[in-house]
Order: structure tokens, then sequence, then C-alpha cells
């Protein structure tokens, strides 16, 4: 089967050198593989909680790529001084993530 498709490449336009996106581990000061990469969950800035792809796929999710709106409150009713805050749940330990991703 022929591929038809057509793939561009990023380049700088002062030199025309071409340009990639690396993945660099910041504790080991060194490029990181495909295989050695996972994600997680940022607690606190020392502690990361790691989910695995299994994991996330027991979750069904029916909003994983959506927000849902449930209400709009009046503009008046927000404290200015917090307007730019966003809301965010606090959790406190992998535990209490993984029961909130579990009953999401």
């Amino acid at each position: 089967m022929l591929d038809h498709s057509i793939r561009f490449h990023q380049y700088h336009l002062e030199d025309m050198g071409r340009l990639r996106v690396r993945k660099y581990c910041e504790v080991e000061d060194r490029e990181v593989p495909t295989d050695e990469i996972g994600k997680g969950y940022e607690l606190t800035k020392t502690q990361v909680i790691p989910i695995s792809d299994a994991e996330l796929q027991e979750l069904h999710l029916l909003t994983a790529k959506a927000i849902e709106i449930e209400v709009f409150v009046p503009l008046e009713s927000i404290d200015p001084i917090r307007i730019a805050e966003g809301y965010r749940n606090f959790i406190h330990s992998a535990s209490a993530f993984r029961t909130l991703l579990r009953n999401a």
C-alpha cells in the first residue's frame, strides 16, 4: 500500500537547520529514550505519583478529552482578587489520587 501523505519537518529559518524534540532528564542531565518515559501526577514539587497506561485504560473516563460545564455563576459573585486562580483537587497520597481517577 502506497503512502501518499505529505510530511513536513520543522527548520530554523535563519540557517535551515533541522529542529528536533528531545526528552531530557533534569535529574540525570541526559537525553532519555522513549522506552524509559512514563506518566505521573505531581503531588508536590518533590513527590510524583506514577500512573501506568494500563491504569489509565482501566478508568473508562467518559470525559477524558472533554470538560463538562455544570453551571455558570454570576461574575459579581467571584472575588476579583481570585479570578486568575484555577480550581484544583488537592490530593495528599497515591491511593487518594488513584481513587479520584477511578471515581471520575
